[in-house]
This record gives C-alpha cells, structure tokens and sequence, in this order.
C-alpha cells in the first residue's frame, strides 16, 4: 500500500495526479481526470494513514495524514473557485467528488453543497456524470443533508437514470447510460449499496468496525410506502423492515449476536413509539439515548425487535 501511494507522489506535479480514466462514461458533461485522480490519491493517504495507526506505525500514520493535509491544500489551490464556491467548472462529479473525499474546507461546506443542488436543478433532476460521479453524488448528497435529491435521482425515470434503462426492459446495470455496451456491468452499482445503507438504514459504525456496533438510520422518503433489506454480517443477518400503515410507522429489527445497534426511529417523541406494543422506554434490553433530528435514538443489545408509532 505504501509503495502504490508512494508511487502516485512520484507522478504529481504540485500535489495533483492527472493519470488514470477519470469520471468514465459520463452522461454529458466530461470532468478532468486530474480532478478525480487526485481525489482518490487524497483517499488513499487517508487510508493508509488509518491503516499505519492501527497497525501501531506512528511514524507512517503522521507522515500519510501529513500527505492527505498537503493534498487537500492542493486540491483546493487547484480547484477550488471562491468567488463562487464552487471546484472546476461546477461539474457534478468535481463538486460531489470535493465532499465525497472531505476535501472541502468546513466554512465553505454549506455553499458548496448548495452549487451542487443548483447543477441538479440546472439538469432538470437528472445526472450528468459517469462511474466516479454517480458514486460521489450519492453520498454527498445524502451526508450533507439532502438525501432528498438522491432519492430524486435514483428514482429518475427519463434518461439519463436507472428508471430509464428500466423502462428499456433492463434487468441487469448497464455499462453506458446511452445504453450502448455490455448490458451486464457494475460500474454505476453503487446505487445498490446506497440503497442497505440510506433507505434500509443499515450502517457499520467506524468506532467499532465490522459491524460489532451497528447503525440503523432509515431514510424514509414521502411516497415510499416499505423496505426490506438484509445483510449478512459475519455475526450473522442484519434486517430491516420498515413501513407505513393508516398513519403508523412500523420497523421490525434483527440484530445478530453479539452485537449492540444505535436505532434512530422516526417519531415526534420517545413516548410516541412502542416497541412490541409497549412503550420502548420500558423495552427489555433497550435504552433510550436522545432525540436527534426528528428521531428518537435507543440502544440494543442484539434480537429482534418490532417498533411502532402509536
């Protein structure tokens, strides 16, 4: 891993790497391979520094973090436009790519997800970028607030989108959102993994890896009437099944053995939510933490579980 990394300094020029396909298959709008390049050349010192600290290699975690700080400072020489917060020439795959890789400086965050929805909007809801873009956009979107838009986007049924393929009889991803190329191809699946992750919910919590500590967060759009999703950990199935029924919220949760679960269920109060018919807050095994965001937050050992609003 350090040798690659190493090898990608060998090949910037001022802390930018220009080498590699870049934002391939791009709905319209090309962004320059330098910018997602060294996008994930930030990455990869990030990684490698995270990696040299567990690892107890101090020396090589300071030197990485070092490494990312310097591209990130490079990044935003290079890119960055502050006269209207904005990276490159405003493409979605440079902006989404800028907070995808925590390339954006804090104060700046807010305006430059705010030219992002802006290029949405611009696009009449659709995407307009290739493999790498999509991927970002996704995300960006989601952790910075609007998850709303993403939704938007992976429900698009005029092309280019995923609907559209659908509504041209597809079953499988394409490679082109043109449709030309192989018809079974992965390179704009990462929708796939937005799907376990935001609609179902299911997140693996950085401070206890592995999903020995599990996150349920569901993402729960207006129009989008159930969920099902399962993942199979290496402590056994995590599940989630949400839905609406005449006013009520219903979640049912299968949380493997041993590990805990942070659930964030949607409600006005923890009063209002029961968990099989009793108040959660008398649960067995659950522990209410706070309310956060329009969500009242409980803690789990593993089981099942079945949560309701009253």
């Amino acid at each position: 891993m350090k040798r690659y990394v190493d090898y990608l300094t060998t090949r910037a020029v001022n802390g930018i790497v220009g080498i590699g396909l870049g934002d391939w298959c791009p709905a319209k709008t090309k962004t320059p391979e330098k910018v997602t390049s060294t996008g994930y050349y930030a990455c990869d010192a990030a990684i490698l520094a995270k990696c040299a600290e567990i690892l107890g290699k101090k020396e090589d975690a300071e030197k990485y973090r070092g490494l990312f700080e310097s591209i990130k400072a490079s990044f935003n020489r290079e890119f960055f436009k502050p006269e209207k917060c904005t990276y490159s020439s405003n493409e979605q795959a440079a902006v989404s790519c800028a907070l995808y890789q925590n390339l954006v400086e804090p104060t700046h965050c807010t305006s430059v997800v705010s030219n992002l929805v802006a290029n949405y909007e611009q696009h009449q809801g659709h995407l307009d970028c290739g493999i790498l873009g999509t991927k970002y956009i996704m995300h960006a979107l989601t952790d910075n607030g609007r998850p709303d838009i993403a939704y938007a986007l992976a429900t698009q049924v005029t092309p280019p989108s995923w609907g559209a393929w659908v509504k041209r009889g597809a079953t499988t991803l394409w490679e082109g959102w043109d449709g030309n190329g192989t018809h079974n191809h992965i390179m704009f699946g990462d929708v796939s993994a937005w799907f376990y992750e935001t609609l179902a919910g299911i997140q693996s919590d950085p401070a206890a890896p592995g999903f020995k500590n599990i996150i349920i967060r569901p993402y729960c759009p207006g129009g989008l009437q159930w969920v099902q999703a399962t993942h199979t950990s290496m402590y056994g199935p995590i599940s989630v099944s949400w839905k609406r029924h005449n006013q009520r919220f219903m979640l049912d949760l299968e949380i493997p053995p041993n590990t805990t679960a942070k659930i964030f269920f949607p409600a006005r109060s923890a009063d209002a939510v029961t968990e099989s018919g009793k108040s959660a807050l008398k649960s067995s095994g659950m522990k209410f933490v706070a309310m956060e965001n329009g969500c009242a937050v409980f803690e789990s050992g593993s089981g099942k579980y079945s949560f309701a609003t009253e």
